[in-house]
């Protein structure tokens, strides 16, 4: 064999983009809570936009967003696993694979 089906390298570089997306996901989930609280100061109390506000306010959003943050981890890290178990793999075949022809151009068994 001698090229990757997966090229490690490559992957773990997707893996380490979708890291630095994911932290902005912090950022956005603080600028929401900034601005809801913005809101809700600017707005007269008793209207329907102050008890949607409210509402926002209970976080609901945010609470999904770092549910889908925690997915995003989740992901990352198994997906790192299974490239490190591929590329274990991948060396294991590769050293098995050298030993059968070594054996083999020695005259040893198949």
């Amino acid at each position: 064999m001698t090229s990757w089906q997966i090229e490690p390298g490559q992957a773990r570089a997707i893996l380490a983009q979708a890291e630095t997306d994911a932290a902005s996901i912090g950022t956005a989930t603080r600028t929401l809570e900034t601005v809801t609280d913005q809101a809700i100061s600017a707005v007269r109390g008793g209207t329907q936009s102050a008890a949607a506000l409210a509402g926002l306010a209970v976080d609901p959003i945010g609470v999904d967003i770092l549910a889908a943050k925690q997915q995003v981890s989740t992901a990352i890290a198994a997906t790192r696993a299974a490239i490190t178990a591929y590329e274990h793999g991948d060396q294991e075949m590769a050293t098995n694979a050298n030993r059968h022809v070594a054996d083999v151009e020695w005259g040893g068994d198949e």
